[in-house]
């Protein structure tokens, strides 16, 4: 007789609480560690407030600044204006740049070139990749050119073409160049830098002005620019050489056969006509 086959209990417990796919795993596991996701869902929630917070205020800080910046720029005095800038420079934020900037041009513009140069030269030190480091430095070559140091000045206009060949100010630099060359008695060097000018930024206000400044220099000194002389082609240099064997071309021997015509006048002559009239009697 066989033996009756071995089976195994299964817990009924255990086949009803089996997970049968990956979404009763999850739901298994979070109710197993719900203290563990609820931790870190208030993690998540906290981080994310916290970010929107920091936006808003960043946002209002930067409302701010720049409401200062405004009222800052009302400001008529130039003085006033300058102090009120130099109390935002240091909360500016991205912004710094700028207003470093404008507190040189407002120096300059209240006669304190000592401030615009402290300023301009913050500007290319701390900003040297931003908008205005361009500008700085021509600033700073306007500060030279205005204390009479035209060499310095000079050196500044070329770093500003030289450092900053792609930016708009240096498009216009080669006509103060050529400006500051002409105060050196650089003449020469001057003039290709006025004609150099019109070349690069061709049909613009600052060509208008290099062609201008080249005229006066080469009436000043036309010693130093001479008129170029025009070239004469060798061939109608000498035209008269060829000229002459023209008078050949009509020899006077020639001319005289219209004498020879006078014997025509002999085929009707007049004293044969004349007995026609003694015939009348």
């Amino acid at each position: 007789m066989a033996r009756p086959r071995k089976t195994f209990m299964v817990d009924e417990k255990e086949l009803i609480h089996t997970p049968k796919n990956d979404l009763q795993r999850l739901w298994m596991h979070m109710q197993e560690n719900l203290p563990l996701y609820i931790g870190g869902v208030v993690f998540i929630a906290v981080c994310v407030v916290a970010g929107i917070l920091v936006r808003v205020a960043g946002a209002s800080s930067e409302r701010e600044t720049m409401s200062r910046y405004a009222q800052a720029m009302l400001v008529e005095e130039p003085a006033e204006r300058l102090t009120q800038l130099g109390e935002l420079a240091p909360d500016a934020g991205k912004w710094t740049a700028e207003v470093v900037y404008v507190m040189g041009e407002t120096a300059i513009e209240a006669n304190d070139l000592e401030k615009a140069r402290q300023a301009f030269e913050r500007v290319g030190k701390e900003f040297a990749k931003s908008p205005y480091a361009a500008r700085a430095l021509d600033g700073i070559a306007f500060i030279e050119e205005s204390a009479g140091n035209y060499q310095a000045a000079l050196d500044a206009y070329q770093r500003v073409m030289n450092e900053y060949p792609t930016d708009f100010i240096a498009r216009r630099k080669l006509y103060d160049i050529g400006r500051m060359q002409e105060k050196l008695g650089l003449l020469t060097e001057a003039a290709t830098s006025y004609e150099s000018q019109q070349e690069r930024f061709p049909d613009s206000s600052v060509a208008n002005k290099a062609e201008q400044a080249l005229a006066k220099l080469k009436a000043a000194n036309p010693e130093l620019f001479p008129e170029p002389v025009a070239e004469t082609p060798a061939a109608e240099a000498a035209p008269a050489a060829e000229a002459a064997p023209a008078a050949e071309a009509a020899p006077a021997p020639e001319a005289a056969p219209a004498a020879e015509a006078a014997p025509a006048a002999e085929a009707a002559p007049a004293a044969e006509a004349a007995p026609a009239a003694e015939a009348a009697p």
